[in-house]
């Protein structure tokens, strides 16, 4: 299934098929954050390295297509300590799970104004159904995607072992993203 979905995606961008737009992520002026908490205190962290592709029209956002690839290699907690902690096997193992994916083929209006792709997370080899609220503005052929969400981190093994518990690493993980897109290569 998860092959299917990357075929499907590229069927609907061919010419007289797609009524959306093929959009995809300008790295260098977008960000990815996650933000763990340790003993209450917030530790803002971003992956470096991500690539958004997205089949979207506001206008018809059924017909639309997400994909989000992440390299987890690109983590960075802006500590050297920490970010070799995080590549080990209790964490993120980094090493085997190099990527973790997002895949999205049903996005629907959210009744504020925004939307929400309903897709599958594939995080070091655990696929969960993620909820991904967004806002979308659009100008001149370039496109900015923004907004949050809350991840369990136990949900994904991420943290196994004597840091399983909630405390003093809360299982509660917020993710903030500021994509900009444009159409073309």
């Amino acid at each position: 299934m998860a092959r299917l979905i990357p075929l499907l995606c590229t069927l609907l961008s061919l010419p007289g098929i797609a009524l959306a737009i093929d959009w995809h992520s300008i790295n260098q002026s977008s960000f990815l954050k996650f933000v763990p908490s340790y003993e209450g205190t917030e530790l803002p962290s971003v992956f470096r390295s991500f690539d958004v592709q997205f089949n979207f029209d506001p206008n018809a956002p059924d017909l639309g297509c997400l994909e989000v690839r992440v390299d987890i290699l690109s983590a960075d907690m802006e500590d050297t300590v920490l970010n070799t902690e995080i590549a080990e096997p209790g964490w993120f193992w980094s090493s085997e799970h190099p990527h973790a994916t997002f895949r999205s083929e049903d996005i629907r209006p959210n009744g504020a104004g925004g939307f929400i792709a309903h897709g599958t997370l594939h995080l070091k080899d655990v696929e969960r159904t993620v909820n991904v609220p967004f806002e979308w503005t659009e100008d001149n052929m370039q496109a900015r995607m923004t907004g949050s969400l809350t991840l369990d981190r136990s949900d994904f093994s991420i943290g196994i072992g004597e840091w399983a518990p909630d405390e003093p690493i809360a299982h509660e993980v917020s993710v903030h993203f500021d994509v900009k897109l444009q159409t073309g290569d």
